[in-house]
């Protein structure tokens, strides 16, 4: 079973444009094969806006694609076909080639393994919205394979110029899979017992973090760095709790700079102190 791919870009959105895009695949009766990768049709009306879409029927291999526009009687496909035959039914996979511009933005590749949901028509502005899993994209394409009709809704035409838009997931709102922990620098530990600092980027790259640290002494500010994908636009300030080893509470900050230094300062802006506990929870969004 394929994996939702899991590209945090809910934001992801454009027009079905360069063509419309019928409710189903597109089945001639007339197909010709001939145990080469040439295939033809009198009635099939193939364009250049099919090359990529699945073709099946006859002796053709399955997975078969077509590869290349002949004419609108003729194309060339990814396998040849096993035997030559006329009159063969052949399965034009139209409905499944799904072109738009906004495709472009998705930075990461999708293939067998993996799918990501869009919405078709999210608005129902021609009907109800229809969702569809793309199975097959290239970084950069304007050109995908879709799986149709997905999660309860109905495959149908959509006209050219409707909107469609990523569809937000459990993975978009609620974060990462699995914390992360960070590399301390400096000698700060983990407070222990199973209290630790950790992080995690969630719906719309909010980045949340969890503090959870003992600090070495008073002169070190700097606990940790976070990863490139993790870090502010400019330097924030999160809101700490100070344990003091005899029990005394303050407040103190977290800063994060834009290069991800992470460094806890007491209310005079020094460092903590020896064995000073660092408890907090922040989030803010990531932009470098």
């Amino acid at each position: 079973m394929a994996n939702e791919l899991r590209v945090r870009q809910n934001f992801i959105g454009g027009l079905v444009d360069t063509i419309d895009l019928p409710a189903a695949d597109t089945v001639v009766t007339d197909g010709v094969t001939n145990s080469t990768t040439t295939v033809t049709s009198a009635t099939a009306a193939f364009t250049a806006n099919d090359v990529g879409a699945p073709i099946s029927g006859g002796s053709i291999p399955a997975g078969a694609t077509i590869a290349s526009f002949t004419n609108s009687t003729t194309v060339v496909i990814s396998a040849a076909a096993t035997a030559s035959a006329s009159g063969v039914s052949l399965t034009i996979g139209r409905s499944r080639n799904f072109y738009s511009a906004a495709l472009s933005a998705i930075a990461t590749a999708i293939g067998s393994t993996n799918h990501f949901p869009i919405v078709l028509d999210p608005d129902g502005l021609y009907g109800a919205p229809e969702v569809a899993y793309i199975t097959s994209l290239t970084v950069g394409a304007v050109r995908a394979v879709i799986s149709r009709g997905q999660e309860g809704t109905t495959a149908r035409a959509h006209l050219l110029d409707t909107p469609w838009v990523h569809g937000p997931t459990v993975y978009d709102m609620i974060g990462d899979s699995a914390w992360a922990t960070p590399t301390y620098q400096n000698s700060y530990v983990d407070i222990g017992s199973g209290v630790t600092t950790k992080y995690r980027k969630g719906d719309g790259d909010r980045v949340e973090i969890q503090f959870g640290t003992k600090a070495p002494n008073s002169s070190v500010l700097t606990a940790f760095t976070l990863p490139a994908g993790y870090r502010p636009g400019q330097t924030i300030w999160i809101t700490v709790n100070l344990f003091s080893v005899t029990g005394a509470i303050s407040i103190g900050a977290a800063t994060i700079t834009a290069a991800g230094v992470v460094q806890i300062l007491d209310p005079s802006g020094n460092g903590p102190g020896t064995n000073v506990q660092v408890h907090g929870t922040g989030w803010f969004l990531a932009e470098g």
